[in-house]
C-alpha cells in the first residue's frame, strides 16, 4: 500500500465507487467505450410511448420496444451536463417500415464552440462505418464507435458534423433486411469539451435477415 498522499500508485484489496474520475475519464465514459451498463438506472419505453414520442432520461438504460409499425421519436434529456449517457436498447424487432427520430435537447450553459449563443446539443463529429455479416437473425454485431475520419471505406457510413449543428438522427425500421432486430443499442454520451465536443454515438448492429444496414441511418439539422 502507498503512503498517505502519495500520488504515485496505490494497491486495493476492494473499491467501491459510485464514479471514479480520472482526468477525463469517467464511469460512464468506460460504459459507453466498452458496452458494460451497469452502472445505468433501468428505464422501459413501450411502443407506445416511443409513437406518441418520449424524452430519455439521463444516465438510463432504456429498453425500447418500438417495432417501427408507426413512427416513433425520441429526444435526448434536456439539462445535460458533461458526461452523460444515454442508452436504448431494442426490445422489439424494429422492421415495421416507419422511421425512429432522435433528436438533441438542451445543456445546463451556453455551447462555448458555436458563434451563436444556444443552450442547444449537437451530435459530435464523427463517422460511424457498418458492415454487413449474415451470421443469422438476432445476431448481434461488432460495436460501432463514432470516430474522427471522413473518407470512403465500409459498405455504410453516416456521417456527423457539429459544425452544422445536427441535432437529429433519423432510423428507418426497414422490413426483412436491417441491423435493427431484437438485442440492437444505441449508445450516446456527451462531451462539453474537447474534438469530439457534443453527443458521441456508438450502435451494435442485430441482424433481420442478412442484417444489411438500414437504408436509412442518417442525421441532419431541424429547426
Amino acid at each position: 500500500m502507498a503512503e498517505l498522499g502519495c500520488k504515485g500508485s496505490a494497491n486495493f484489496e476492494t473499491l467501491q465507487a459510485d464514479k471514479i474520475d480520472v482526468g477525463i475519464i469517467s464511469s460512464n465514459h468506460l460504459s459507453h467505450i466498452t458496452g458494460s451498463y451497469d452502472n445505468l438506472t433501468l428505464t422501459a419505453i413501450t411502443d407506445g410511448d416511443a409513437d406518441a414520442g418520449f424524452t430519455a432520461i439521463a444516465n438510463s438504460y432504456h429498453e425500447l420496444e418500438w417495432d417501427g409499425d408507426q413512427a416513433g421519436a425520441i429526444q435526448l434529456p434536456n439539462n445535460v451536463v458533461d458526461g452523460t449517457l444515454v442508452v436504448l436498447h431494442f426490445k422489439a424487432a424494429a422492421n415495421g417500415g416507419a422511421n425512429l427520430v432522435i433528436t438533441t435537447g438542451t445543456r445546463l450553459t451556453p455551447q462555448p464552440h458555436f458563434t451563436i449563443t444556444s443552450y442547444e446539443t449537437f451530435f459530435a463529429t464523427q463517422t460511424l462505418i457498418f458492415f454487413t455479416q449474415n451470421f443469422g437473425d438476432a445476431t448481434r454485431l461488432p460495436r460501432v464507435i463514432g470516430q474522427l475520419v471522413r473518407g470512403t471505406g465500409g459498405q455504410k457510413q453516416a456521417h456527423f458534423n457539429a459544425d452544422n449543428l445536427e441535432n437529429t438522427l433519423t432510423i428507418s425500421a426497414t422490413a426483412a433486411h436491417n441491423q435493427t432486430n431484437i438485442g440492437a443499442e444505441l449508445a450516446f454520451y456527451y462531451k462539453e469539451s474537447g474534438t469530439m465536443q457534443g453527443w458521441n454515438i456508438t450502435f451494435q448492429g442485430s441482424e433481420e435477415g442478412n442484417g444489411t444496414m438500414n437504408v436509412t441511418f442518417a442525421p441532419s439539422r431541424v429547426g
